[in-house]
């Protein structure tokens, strides 16, 4: 198998997962973190005021609410008590529920943008697979993860759960590249990498151990 067709084939499958994972969209039901994720991002963007959902991460939270900014969705008003008390789940309740506002095509368009992190991490099973054991491995490994139920199911899901997956890929791959020849490009990729983490999940410390046992490997 050559190198173009590979990279060809990778490409073609996790085009094919993106839209295996979104296009159940309209018939799943809003699942419940989805309610304060979404309405958070929204709010971050058109408020600027972080009050609500602040204990998880900003990325995934405002990646998936791009494409509202210029739907005009009618947000709840900010004058009453559930935005005074930061209360996420009442506002998010009248957003989703109250206020007129198209929720299918809300949950549609938050789900097709978390579904490019689940396929910017099937890229990176695809690149360790290719660079481990080559290209038809990279094929498979693509396979693998366009068709696995968990990669499925959480995948298109607005939640940061995909979001983190991804960047904790991310960061140690580019640190893996850094560990093997410093230079001010790699540094800057694992620096850019490392804080796309820290902003999507607050479980991102555990990069730490991870990086430290992967240069034990190196060094060792």
């Amino acid at each position: 198998m050559t190198r173009a067709r590979a990279l060809l084939l990778g490409a073609g499958i996790l085009c094919l997962y993106w839209w295996m994972a979104t296009s159940v969209s309209d018939s799943q039901c809003t699942t419940g973190d989805e309610i304060a994720h979404l309405t958070a991002g929204y709010s971050y963007w058109t408020t600027d005021d972080y009050r609500l959902q602040p204990e998880n991460g900003n990325l995934p939270q405002r990646w998936a609410a791009i494409p509202l900014l210029a739907s005009g969705t009618r947000f709840p008003s900010l004058d009453q008590m559930a935005w005074r008390i930061s209360d996420v789940w009442d506002m998010g309740y009248q957003w989703f529920y109250q206020n007129g506002n198209d929720l299918p095509g809300m949950l549609r368009a938050g789900r097709r943008m978390i579904a490019l992190f689940g396929v910017g991490l099937g890229a990176l099973v695809f690149y360790w697979a290719r660079r481990l054991h080559g290209d038809k491995a990279a094929v498979l490994a693509a396979t693998l993860f366009a068709f696995c139920p968990t990669m499925l199911a959480n995948g298109a899901l607005i939640t940061s759960d995909m979001t983190a997956a991804c960047t904790f890929l991310a960061s140690v791959t580019a640190f893996w590249a850094m560990a093997h020849r410093l230079t001010p490009g790699r540094l800057l990729l694992f620096g850019l990498m490392l804080g796309l983490l820290c902003v999507s999940k607050f479980s991102a410390p555990l990069v730490a151990p991870m990086c430290a046992l992967l240069y034990a490997v190196r060094v060792g």
